[in-house]
């Protein structure tokens, strides 16, 4: 299993079990910080919501810090550095949000990730390929639960959260999509 499948695996069961078993049996991050609601106050869509955004972001980071590592081109190490960046402060915005309402994630997705790179690893062009077509899936799927979020979201703070970072994700899309095109141009030149 690839380091990015066996993260996103990781993730996603962490992100599971939370929902389905509330705080049971999952350690959770919880803010101490008092002020800003109780948890009672934010309904239940929102909370899901607030986990899934959680787990988007750390898994945007650790995708992209494999990329930084493996990728063959560098415009494609640029956008994972562009992604750890933008998705970092995501994070940080996002965990700022569970304090102020004393929410509960899954402590697996309520961190941020190491952003130190790895070692560069050499690869070849298909995995430039590989992550650009997963990045496109996850931030297509991002953006749909971020709109319906801001289109249906009851609590105004989590879809202020939503809105402001709609543009973000849209702006990563399209970065992904072109960069796609031109990757699969420069493979098809090396073949």
């Amino acid at each position: 299993m690839t380091r990015s499948r066996h993260i996103a695996a990781r993730a996603a069961f962490a992100l599971g079990a939370a929902l389905l078993l509330g705080s049971a049996g999952v350690p959770m991050v919880a803010a101490q910080t008092g002020g800003g609601g109780t948890i009672d106050e934010v309904a239940p869509t929102d909370r899901i919501f607030v986990s899934f955004a959680a787990f988007t972001n750390t898994q945007e980071i650790e995708q992209a810090l494999d990329a930084l590592a493996r990728a063959a081109t560098p415009e494609v190490r640029a956008y994972a550095q562009h992604i750890i960046d933008d998705h970092t402060a995501a994070q940080r915005q996002l965990m700022q949000l569970v304090a102020d309402k004393n929410l509960e994630v899954p402590l697996a997705i309520g961190t941020l990730p190491d952003t130190t790179p790895p070692a560069p690893q050499g690869t070849d062009i298909s995995y430039d390929v590989a992550y650009l077509r997963m990045q496109i899936t996850g931030h297509q799927n991002a953006i749909r639960q971020f709109q319906r979020e801001a289109q249906t979201g009851t609590n105004p703070d989590i879809v202020a959260y939503a809105e402001s970072n709609l543009p973000t994700l849209e702006e990563h899309l399209r970065e992904a999509q072109q960069l796609l095109r031109s990757v699969l141009r420069q493979q098809q030149q090396q073949q």
